[in-house]
């Protein structure tokens, strides 16, 4: 019989960068003004996906124009959702990745099902539209020179 080592997992799962197309999609949300984006980590809580990133729209035309541009995206990066619903309706619209499901919601659709309230035990990852900036590079001492041993008598 072979044991298997069972990780603790009474304590916070370890932090972890967000995923780079996972990002990349908040990024174009976010470029197309949506509202609110949250990224959550669901590897500990769901056995059905990895993230989920819910964001708003203002409207059900901005809603839809949102989807359009986060499915242009990937389809350019030749993914495509293995399930698309609520288009038509414009207030909520999933889509699904596998690994990845993206929620698009007018604000009132949103507060409605409170889908960050539900998924409360995953933990929020933290995300800026803003890359990281730089460390500032470590400004090398400048060079000392030393005093002569002697002062040469002026002439």
């Amino acid at each position: 019989m072979v044991e298997t080592e069972v990780a603790d997992s009474s304590g916070p799962p370890p932090t972890m960068e967000i995923p780079e197309i996972i990002r990349e999609i908040a990024k174009v949300l976010d470029e197309g003004k949506a509202e609110s984006i949250v990224i959550l980590d669901m590897r500990e809580v769901s056995g059905f996906t990895d993230f989920m990133l819910v964001a708003s729209g203002r409207s059900n035309p901005h809603v839809r124009a949102l989807v359009d541009a986060v499915e242009k995206n990937r389809r350019a990066q030749g993914a495509k959702p293995t399930l698309i619903e609520g288009r038509a309706e414009g207030a909520w619209v999933l889509l699904d990745y596998f690994d990845l499901l993206v929620h698009v919601f007018t604000e009132e659709a949103r507060g409605f099902y409170q889908l960050e309230r539900l998924w409360r035990d995953a933990p929020l990852l933290e995300w800026s539209a803003e890359p990281a900036a730089p460390e500032p590079p470590v400004a090398e001492p400048e060079p000392v020179e030393a005093a002569p041993d002697e002062i040469a008598p002026e002439a």
